[in-house]
Parts: structure tokens; sequence; C-alpha cells
């Protein structure tokens, strides 16, 4: 039981034991229930542009996944170069910084 409905049988409990004629009731009972599928109509709106949002991010996700095996291929290829000691031919000027690649290598 929820804590709406347990209100809401309160409530009507109240009424009944206070000699409130069922038309009250049922309006606050229908008050209520306007109130509890109103909120869920809102919560069902979030949802469905949350719904929308799944396409575009799984674009993106390729889109990411595809960039990181790129990298991954550069990489490797860099490491490749530098193994055997061909990082000129691979990106200009890199022998000045040669010292440095293998510190962080």
């Amino acid at each position: 039981m929820t804590l709406a409905s347990y209100r809401l049988q309160l409530f009507a409990a109240l009424f009944i034991s206070h000699g409130c004629n069922n038309i009250v009731i049922s309006l606050y009972i229908n008050k209520s229930v306007r109130g509890q599928m109103a909120a869920s109509l809102e919560k069902l709106r979030e949802l469905e542009q949350q719904v929308k949002l799944i396409p575009v991010l799984q674009v993106k996700v390729s889109v990411l996944q595809e960039e990181k095996r790129q990298m991954a291929l550069q990489l490797q290829e860099l490491k490749n170069r530098l193994i055997q000691g061909n990082v000129a031919s691979f990106y200009p000027g890199v022998n000045s910084h040669l010292g440095l690649i293998e510190i962080l290598w």
C-alpha cells in the first residue's frame, strides 16, 4: 500500500466516522486520483523524452568507440616505430623529444 492510498483510506474513514456524505468523499477521492494521474503523466512525459534520446546517445557512443579504436591503432603504430627507432618518419621533429617519450613510455 502506498502512502497516498493509505492517506486516502484514512481520510475516507474519518469522513465516514463523522457522518459526512458520500458526495464529499467522492469529490476528495476524485481530486486525489486526478492529482496522482497528473503526476504519473508528467513522469511518463519525462521518460518519453529520455527514450527519444537513446538513439542519439547510441550514435555518440559508436563515434567514440570508433575514435578510441583509431587512437589505439595510432598508439600501437607509434610504439612499433619507437621500438624500431623510426619515430622521425612517423612524426617529424620527434627526435628532439625522444628522451621525453622514453620517459613517458
